[in-house]
């Protein structure tokens, strides 16, 4: 029999308790004459959100504890590998291929669609990117870059916030980069953005001014 969440314990001569992190975690083994039984008493740890932010704030592109350097398009960022594989599924995949390397560099090339890497550097850190970086005019390059990186958090609010705000994340005249640029492949995915929470008749709208613009 095993217990999850709040128990006792029982088996053998042995009482113990120990910590985990921050979680305390209380365990009493005794022996019946059926099967050897163990429970786990877990107490939920609690968590001080504004200090995690302010540590990897202190942590954010600084030499202190620095385990890993991040060079994208030759640019280089000083990184630390359990910050960057809390938020990124890119950088924890990378770091998990090679997880005997102690100070190394990862090299990325990507299409940032001219926006500045720092501040998806520090999303991964914090959870937040800086004050008014996403805009009506960029959602559409925010959501690629975010992919690129495996930024599932922040691609999922990019997403309800172009849900919520299409009619100004997709006017023509307000996006980041020319119209032209923007391939029909971009076009669908943005009507399957929209899904049930927009009408035929407004999709029908954006898809023509979308054309009128491509022209």
């Amino acid at each position: 029999k095993k217990s999850i969440g709040k128990a006792t314990a029982k088996e053998s001569s042995l009482n113990s308790s120990s910590s985990v992190g921050s979680t305390e975690v209380s365990m009493k083994t005794t022996t019946t004459n059926v099967l050897p039984c163990i429970e786990y008493n877990l107490k939920e740890p609690e968590y001080v959100i504004s200090n995690s932010i302010s540590n990897a704030l202190n942590l954010f592109n600084s030499e202190k504890f620095s385990d890993v350097i991040v060079e994208v398009n030759k640019k280089e960022y000083l990184g630390h590998k359990t910050c960057l594989s809390e938020r990124s599924a890119f950088f924890r995949d990378v770091i998990a291929t090679h997880p005997t390397l102690q100070n190394y560099k990862i090299k990325v090339s990507v299409d940032l669609k001219g926006l500045p890497f720092l501040p998806f550097l520090k999303y991964m850190y914090t959870g937040n990117l800086p004050p008014n970086f996403l805009t009506y005019s960029n959602h559409c390059e925010v959501l690629s870059v975010s992919e690129c990186f495996g930024l599932t958090d922040l691609v999922k609010k990019v997403l309800e916030s172009m849900k919520t705000h299409w009619k100004l994340v997709f006017n023509p005249n307000h996006m980041a980069r020319p119209t032209k640029e923007y391939t029909f492949e971009f076009l669908d995915r943005v009507l399957l953005v929209m899904g049930d929470s927009v009408s035929e008749v407004d999709k029908f709208d954006l898809v023509c001014r979308f054309l009128k613009k491509k022209k």
